[in-house]
């Protein structure tokens, strides 16, 4: 199989972006069994709902689960109706890929942004969220951008395209000590007083807000639809310190289990793996306390989703409204011993994707292969918004009525910055495995795994890919 040449210091507009608008996502299409996202049938609410999207920074995959339960609001499914999509990937799972791809409803090949430090070259001009204000939609955002916004490009008082409401980092990410454009204004936020009150804590600021904006438009817009984008810090390290929970979740017991993938994993059949694991053993304290402190930070989240939702259920808008919660990328707190991002594994890829719509039916699973780069046409569909261009991605409205409703078969994964525990590669996530290859002039050169996800969901075994999945691959890069 020829591997992929893919350079990621070419910029996107190098790469022919003419191929996407004259029908790369058709060609993708048919090697990988999908319908464009323009024939997806309409989700028949009978009304525009409100949308509310939450996108954590860096979700563990075990956000939900029985024994930390760090957000009790969507494991627990709180006032009901919540679906989960426990197959949903993301197309590079790292920060700013993974809030481009959210954003555009395009790969890395075609957004352009490969690493954090090339969150510029996101066309903001042609996000779902100014096809949402298009469609006569109240946009507001609150959180984190995109890296590097207000610091390395961007402006401190400028609103980007599409918000109406806007109270985004334009400093480094922080919990406190951070700067806010808010709408336009530069605003300093400060660090935890001295009586341990959250005052500046970026996750409640952030709630409040929002807070405020859904009491303005019922008060001043009734009847209009609104859309609120909130993309919290948390729970992401703080400036590569542990992340920072608020003085209430501080000493909040999170009795941690390690899973079966803990500091194992197929090194034997992945060398690239087995090196990560022996350059940089694990420091099982260090992560156990790491991990601890990203749950609690997670708490406040929740605890803000679930204000939010009391909100609206006192404003009689909780049945007009969706709801999203996904992660812009997991990250790994010692499987395959390793403590990073941008793998191939679940423990990274995952996307966390939870909806809440009005009668949804509480607690079903959607097991078809969803990705962060199908939420922009998802969003359009349900808001009948378009995006100005054509997209990768593809509207899983479909699935939200019926289970079994057709989709894709496989989603296109990707890790373009190469480095140490984190190689290049290219792959595809079906929904039962998954089959990669490393890129040229990675670390993982010249390896390709499979993992059987039904037999092997902790992926402690690597396979061969056979043949058939390999042409499956190289179809989906030769149509970018």
């Amino acid at each position: 199989m020829t591997k992929p040449t893919f350079d990621p210091n070419v910029s996107a507009g190098t790469r022919r972006r003419t191929v996407l608008a004259s029908g790369m996502a058709s060609t993708m299409a048919a090697a990988l069994g999908m319908s464009p996202s323009a024939q997806a049938a309409r989700l028949p609410l009978g009304f525009t709902p409100n949308i509310v999207f939450v996108l954590t920074d860096d979700g563990p995959r075990n956000s939900y689960s029985e024994t930390e339960n760090a957000f009790p609001v969507v494991s627990n499914g709180y006032q009901g109706s919540w679906l989960s999509y426990p197959n949903a990937s993301c197309n590079d799972p790292l920060c700013a890929p993974g809030r481009a791809a959210t954003l555009s409803g395009l790969v890395s090949q075609h957004h352009g942004v490969v690493d954090n430090q090339s969150g510029h070259r996101l066309d903001l001009r042609n996000t779902w969220v100014t096809a949402l204000q298009r469609a006569g939609y109240r946009c507001g955002g609150y959180g984190k951008l995109i890296n590097g916004w207000g610091v390395d490009f961007g402006s401190t008082t400028k609103v980007p395209a599409g918000f109406d409401d806007f109270h985004m980092l334009v400093s480094e990410p922080s919990y406190f000590n951070y700067v806010l454009n808010d709408n336009g204004k530069p605003t300093n936020y400060g660090s935890r007083d001295t009586n341990d009150r959250d005052t500046d804590y970026l996750t409640d600021v952030n709630r409040f807000q929002i807070i405020d904006f859904i009491k303005d438009n019922e008060r001043n817009r009734p009847g209009r639809p609104w859309a609120v984008y909130w993309a919290p810090n948390a729970p992401h390290t703080d400036g590569g310190t542990a992340p920072v929970p608020p003085a209430r979740y501080e000493n909040t017991d999170v009795p941690l289990i390690d899973p079966p993938n803990f500091d194992t994993g197929p090194q034997d059949q992945m060398p690239w793996l087995g090196k990560a694991q022996r350059d940089a053993p694990l420091d099982v304290d260090a992560i156990h306390y790491e991990h601890r402190r990203a749950l609690r930070a997670l708490m406040a989240v929740n605890e803000g989703l679930k204000d939010i939702i009391d909100e609206l259920v006192r404003s009689n808008l909780l049945e007009r409204t969706v709801i999203i919660v996904a992660t812009d990328n997991s990250h790994i707190y010692g499987a395959y011993g390793l403590q990073d991002k941008g793998t191939s594994f679940e423990d990274s890829l995952n996307n966390l994707l939870r909806i809440r719509y009005p009668g949804a039916p509480d607690g079903d699973q959607r097991l078809q292969a969803v990705s962060n780069i199908d939420m922009a046409p998802f969003l359009c569909e349900l808001a009948g918004a378009s995006m100005r261009r054509r997209v990768d991605g593809q509207s899983f409205v479909p699935t939200l009525l019926n289970g079994k409703a057709a989709f894709r078969e496989a989603a296109p994964i990707c890790h373009a910055k190469d480095g140490p525990g984190t190689p290049a590669f290219d792959g595809l996530r079906f929904p039962d495995r998954k089959v990669v290859v490393g890129r040229q002039g990675g670390s993982a050169q010249g390896e390709q795994w499979s993992h059987n996800l039904l037999s092997d969901p902790w992926e402690l075994q690597a396979k061969a890919p056979t043949q058939s999945d390999l042409a499956k691959l190289q179809a989906m890069l030769d149509s970018f």
